[in-house]
């Protein structure tokens, strides 16, 4: 049975019709006040990017001891206007000590249905443990509720 399943795989993927070309380009961008940021989560609304935890340091060290330094957690909640090139952020101190704990990770999985993003897990130390994890929770946010506060425009005004 497992050797019909195979060949049937085999011959299916052997008649579908071939893939079209692929190409891409990659300009560099200078951007200054943009955050040097890696394994981030990403949301966006209206034309804002919302980025939340990662790394500032780039690639972790391969050295166990040394990797996922706390110091290089991204503590901030950063809004970016790239049409305008302007970059807002928000400390994530705030926040009771598990959320920003995860909002801090690095290497969330997360997807944005709608308004919603949502965030799974991520890796990092969590102070309130004394030890890394892996964050168990799922929270889920409104980019239009966490971008409106950042953009600091009038009531009036439609972000």
């Amino acid at each position: 049975m497992r050797f019909v399943l195979l060949l049937g795989s085999v011959l299916w993927a052997a008649c579908s019709p071939a893939q079209q070309p692929l190409t891409v380009r990659v300009e560099a961008l200078n951007w200054d006040s943009m955050p040097g940021l890696q394994s981030f989560a990403a949301g966006q609304y209206n034309g804002y990017w919302l980025l939340i935890g990662g790394r500032t340091d780039g690639l972790h060290m391969k050295q166990p001891f040394a990797s996922f330094h706390p110091d290089y957690n991204n503590t901030r909640i950063y809004l970016i206007h790239p049409a305008t090139r302007k970059v807002q952020s928000a400390p994530l101190s705030s926040l009771p000590a598990p959320v920003a704990e995860q909002l801090q990770s690095s290497n969330m999985e997360f997807v944005q249905v709608g308004d919603h993003l949502y965030l799974f897990g991520g890796y990092g130390f969590s102070a309130s443990q004394n030890k890394f994890i892996t964050h168990p929770r799922v929270p889920w946010y409104s980019c239009r509720s966490s971008c409106r506060p950042l953009v600091k425009a009038p009531p009036s005004a439609t972000v």
